[in-house]
């Protein structure tokens, strides 16, 4: 069995034409059904999207309702220690501008002497 160069067998034979290229083209028209796939598609993936913005949406504005309900937290815990100390430095205003407490310093601590003797408490005729 001899074997024949391909060069010389393959110039002598004609190349087959396929029938998808002898059919002539047929433009295609385009099928109705999947027109209304490809809108069902593109509106499902815009709701999908519309969805995870209005998510995003309102989990950014919890975070913003919590962050502000632990700041008013905060300053309810501060007014009520204020009105604490107010309280306390309110009654030792009270203590300390007593009049018999005054009245014993300016005579003891300062000595001074009254004028008039004073009696704290009476009242004048």
């Amino acid at each position: 069995m001899a074997i024949e160069p391909l060069s010389n067998h393959s110039a002598h034979t004609p190349i087959p034409r396929s029938k998808a290229i002898e059919k002539p083209l047929q433009t295609k028209r385009p099928d109705p059904h999947a027109k209304r796939e490809i809108k069902d598609r593109l509106g499902l993936i815009g709701s999908l999207l519309l969805c995870a913005f209005v998510g995003v949406f309102l989990v950014s504005r919890y975070a913003a309702l919590v962050t502000q309900s632990q700041d008013i937290i905060q300053i309810k815990q501060s007014l009520t220690q204020q009105n604490a100390l107010d309280a306390a430095l309110q009654g030792q205003v009270l203590q300390l501008s007593s009049p018999e407490r005054i009245l014993t310093i300016a005579e003891k601590a300062l000595h001074m002497k009254a004028a008039t003797p004073v009696v704290i408490g009476a009242t004048h005729p």
